[in-house]
């Protein structure tokens, strides 16, 4: 059954750490957390990772600053959607002796095995995303009930995809290689 060969368990970890703590005068917060999530198609799959600190400090009775700083990158992996092209002879065989990918298990050199994508080296397509954020202050206490703050916050992300397609590939079927980031 090439629906069976296809689809898999999809799977969601969390993993998240916190630290926080402080004095009279400071107070401070660490965090990580990791999300690694597993679809339901092999070669289509999500990692975030990401960072926290923030620290705040009473300098004197009067000013009091802070700083929070956060950065994240995540990856994600993703595949055509071979499921349209499964509708091969269930006689056709999906793999060789050997145990590799038979990429035209018609035998007729035009329709593509649907788990072609899964071959070592054959396709891969990836999208990567960076993003960091600070969030700066200081508060000046000028008479009791006048409090003048001044933020400063900074964000800066960035994204880029990937894609290399084999010939052999779903998307290529034949045609020339593609490449690009």
């Amino acid at each position: 059954d090439w629906y069976d060969l296809l689809i898999r368990q999809g799977s969601l970890q969390n993993y998240q750490f916190n630290i926080s703590g402080g004095t009279e005068k400071t107070t401070y917060s660490f965090s990580a957390d990791m999300r690694d999530e597993k679809g339901i198609l092999k070669l289509d799959n999500y990692r975030k990772y990401g960072i926290r600190t923030s620290v705040d400090h009473q300098i004197a009775k009067w000013l009091k600053a802070g700083v929070s700083l956060q950065y994240s990158r995540g990856v994600r992996e993703r595949r055509n959607n071979p499921l349209g092209r499964a509708a091969i002879s269930p006689i056709a065989e999906a793999y060789d002796s050997l145990g590799n990918i038979v990429l035209y298990p018609l035998d007729d050199g035009r329709n593509v095995s649907p788990l072609a994508d899964e071959a070592p080296g054959v396709y891969e397509h990836k999208f990567y995303t960076n993003r960091f954020f600070s969030s700066n202050y200081l508060e000046l206490k000028i008479i009791e009930g006048l409090v003048l703050k001044s933020t400063l916050g900074l964000n800066i992300s960035n994204e880029f995809e990937g894609l290399f397609a084999d010939q052999w590939s779903l998307d290529r079927q034949g045609e020339p290689s593609r490449a690009y980031i």
